[in-house]
């Protein structure tokens, strides 16, 4: 089954505008960690909460549980 993943970053922890709003992030072949390298600049001394889901033939799955960092 071809899957890929979907990545949301916001500020906000109910994703209303995120930052970072990027499917389609296909893994990469024989490896077992998957990186995605984001164009998008995020602010310093930010919190920032990030959550993500996978999509296959199926669909999307259920959002991650939610993680945050600040830069």
């Amino acid at each position: 089954d071809i899957f890929a993943y979907h990545i949301q970053v916001d500020d906000n922890s109910e994703f209303n505008n995120p930052e970072i709003n990027t499917s389609a992030i296909a893994p990469d072949a024989g490896k077992s960690n998957t990186t995605f390298y984001s164009p998008t600049t995020l602010s310093v001394d930010t919190t920032y909460f990030w959550r993500v889901r996978a999509n296959d033939s199926g669909g999307f799955g259920d959002y991650s549980s939610t993680g945050n960092f600040t830069l």
